[in-house]
């Protein structure tokens, strides 16, 4: 980086940001996240004095921003930073109150169209969206939903491929009870709860778990909506497979235990990503939520096969050694699997089982 930019990054980190101007704060906070930016392969090794001072610069009051426009730039700013630092991310649930009380403001004025994608305000709701749900706000979640354009949610969900975004809609299903055939018999998360402030010391920021095993037992299966023979053959060839696994290698607590690979849990504040792989040809990603302890989660994911078999997965698990631990390297989540599979015909297979899963947590030096 050239001496002459570094000389302006100094006078940036000692200056006084309540001395200057509100537009100077904006180009000041910018210009400094860029150049922690260019510094720096990953959010991982981003010098948190920086990012603080980054904050201090981009907190304005509302109430000394007379410009509606610049207002908007500077919620925009302050989410996509902390989105995009994740560091920051538990210091936004203002932010992201002060987003919906605008775009109510303008909706009561007839000026907001969740219709026009590409509306000021689309990209702005986008984050705030994603903010609330990596922050446990699910009642504010359900509220930006509501201001959102249908088309916005179609780019959230084919985000969730790609590794370090989560899968939003599942979560989402998961904290408006829409999960089928829920399994969650106490949810630990509701679009009714007030939201309380992210304690920062227990924020996550971004962890990566890799498997190191997956075992399960006591599995069990039912019908619903299938003729009784095909019922009936379907039942007997499961009891004839549960019967011939008896043989396999189980774990001193009984569990049939399953070496998997290429297979992930990523956690980033209150949301948690599961990302699973059998032997199918098909990924399974799983979204979910922790509770406020950070000691228990529920997941839920889904995907069409090549039959078109809607497959759909949920997890209730607790975690015997919390991840708010930074000294542990390995994790356990130990709870229920329930797997529902729904032909094209509307006929539902459904599996019950007890799962255990170890986890060892990635030396992450470069995301």
């Amino acid at each position: 980086i050239p001496q002459e930019l570094l000389d302006i990054q100094e006078k940036i980190i000692k200056c006084n940001e309540n001395e200057i101007s509100v537009i100077d704060r904006m180009s000041a906070g910018l210009f400094l996240y860029q150049l922690v930016g260019l510094s720096n392969k990953t959010p991982h090794t981003f010098n948190k004095d920086h990012l603080d001072k980054i904050w201090k610069l981009l907190n304005i009051n509302k109430d000394l921003v007379k410009d509606k426009a610049i207002y908007i730039e500077i919620l925009n700013d302050q989410l996509g930073i902390a989105v995009s630092s994740r560091y920051l991310l538990p210091r936004v649930s203002n932010t992201i109150r002060n987003v919906i009380e605008k775009v109510q403001q303008l909706e009561d004025s007839g000026r907001y169209d969740k219709t026009t994608l590409y509306q000021k305000l689309s990209a702005l709701t986008s984050l705030a969206y994603k903010a609330s749900a990596l922050l446990g706000m699910w009642k504010e979640m359900a509220q930006l939903r509501s201001k959102m354009a249908p088309e916005i949610f179609e780019r959230l969900q084919a985000l969730k491929e790609i590794d370090k975004e989560h899968d939003y809609e599942s979560i989402y299903k998961i904290v408006s009870n829409q999960v089928p055939f829920s399994s969650f018999i106490n949810p630990i998360s509701s679009i009714d709860q007030e939201s309380a402030p992210m304690d920062e010391k227990k924020f996550n920021s971004f962890r990566i778990y890799d498997f190191k095993s997956f075992g399960f037992k006591n599995l069990q299966m039912k019908t619903k909506d299938m003729e009784e023979s095909k019922s009936q053959s379907a039942i007997e060839e499961f009891n004839s497979n549960i019967k011939n696994m008896e043989n396999h290698t189980k774990d001193r607590n009984g569990y049939f235990v399953s070496q998997i690979k290429d297979s992930s849990i990523l956690v980033l504040g209150r949301s948690i990503k599961l990302t699973i792989l059998f032997d199918t040809d098909f990924e399974m990603i799983h979204g979910g939520v922790l509770d406020d302890s950070f000691s228990q989660c529920q997941l839920y994911g889904s995907y069409t096969d090549l039959n078109g078999t809607l497959v759909e997965s949920q997890y209730n698990l607790i975690i015997d050694f919390p991840v708010v631990d930074e000294k542990l390297s390995f994790a356990q989540l130990k709870g229920t699997h329930r797997k529902v599979e729904t032909t094209t015909k509307n006929e539902k297979t459904i599996y019950d089982m007890d799962v255990i899963m170890n986890v060892e947590r990635r030396q992450l030096f470069y995301e």
